[in-house]
């Protein structure tokens, strides 16, 4: 492994991690705030918010996640086409 690929693995590391925290920070808030009786409408507009940025959050682990199936994470390199 060369420092390169060390670079680039705590890149997409960081790059999943930071959205991943904001999912699980929300999903504990909002699974908390369900727990409170009664639920006011305050309640509930603040758990639908909590949801919305965990959605967004997912949405970009995603997009990470398809970015670094790509060649530049993770693929053996390919080889020249034969000569012939």
């Amino acid at each position: 492994m060369t420092a390169g690929d060390e670079h680039d693995e705590t890149t997409l590391a960081h790059a999943i991690n930071n959205p991943l925290t904001v999912i699980l920070a929300n999903v504990a808030f909002a699974l908390e705030e369900l727990q409170d009786t009664p639920r006011s409408g305050h309640t509930l507009a603040r758990v639908r918010e909590a949801l919305r940025e965990a959605e967004l959050a997912a949405q970009r682990i995603r997009e990470v996640v398809r970015a670094a199936s790509g060649p530049t994470f993770g693929d053996p390199p390919s080889r020249p086409a034969p000569k012939g």
